[in-house]
């Protein structure tokens, strides 16, 4: 920003300086040296050049600085997950186009870590967010391009995935059952082992966000093998 106001400066003086009155500018100071440089053409480029050249180097920080604003919004800086704000408004747009083709493509998997309460209360608060940035890297190394990994709200990790069906969806659960299950985490000397419940929601054409998440809530505590979706599975 101060680069950017120097550069308008320096623009402003130039421009101002070709266009001012000969006349009226003779007649309140007689010419001195450095009015004679600013005066000279050859003089006035270069300032005029550095002006713009400063402005543009503004206009590069200020873009970055827009970029990384931006990066900051859409992944949460713990997990390097989406952030619930990036999800709330790339959801609807996923949503509409299964609904225009007729044909559910999303299949939200919830994942709850367990104990993560009592290691909050053990070991602090600083321990929990080992583990959930922890569980964020697993999540990220399991899912693809095209998937929606989100941070943990209350309720856990919401993992919207782009399946086929739910067998590709269980699938997706037993790698990152098994990666989580094989991590031991060393926290300040403690070993801390990870332990999650994962649930199946497969998206109705038509079915909100909302009604899929309760979908997927209401049936935590089965586990029955007839049904596509809700089904648990232990970490």
């Amino acid at each position: 920003m101060f680069m950017a106001i120097m550069g308008i400066g320096l623009v402003g003086y130039v421009v101002g300086g070709w266009f001012a009155p000969t006349g009226q500018s003779a007649s309140i100071t007689a010419p001195s040296v450095g009015t004679q440089v600013f005066s000279d053409g050859g003089a006035s480029f270069v300032v005029l050049a550095v002006g713009f050249g400063l402005l543009l180097v503004a206009s590069a920080l200020l873009m970055r600085s827009r970029q990384s604003l931006s990066q900051a919004v859409m992944r949460d800086p713990l997990t390097g997950l989406y952030s619930r704000f990036y999800a709330a408004e790339a959801l609807p747009g996923l949503f509409a186009r299964d609904d225009r083709v007729g044909h559910s493509r999303l299949v939200l998997v919830r994942v709850e870590i367990d104990g993560l309460d009592d290691v909050r209360q053990r070991l602090g608060a600083s321990a929990a967010a080992f583990v959930l940035a922890a569980v964020g890297r697993h999540i990220r190394s399991q899912t693809r391009e095209d998937d929606l990994p989100v941070e943990p709200d209350g309720e856990g990790f919401a993992i919207y995935l782009h399946c086929e069906d739910a067998d590709q969806a269980r699938a997706f659960c037993r790698r990152l059952a098994t990666l989580l299950r094989s991590e031991q985490l060393d926290w300040e000397g403690e070993v801390i082992k990870i332990a999650a419940s994962m649930w199946i929601a497969v998206r109705q054409i038509g079915e909100s966000n909302d009604d899929m998440r309760q979908r997927a809530t209401v049936r935590q505590g089965e586990n029955d093998a007839r049904h596509s979706d809700g089904q648990a599975i232990q970490a």
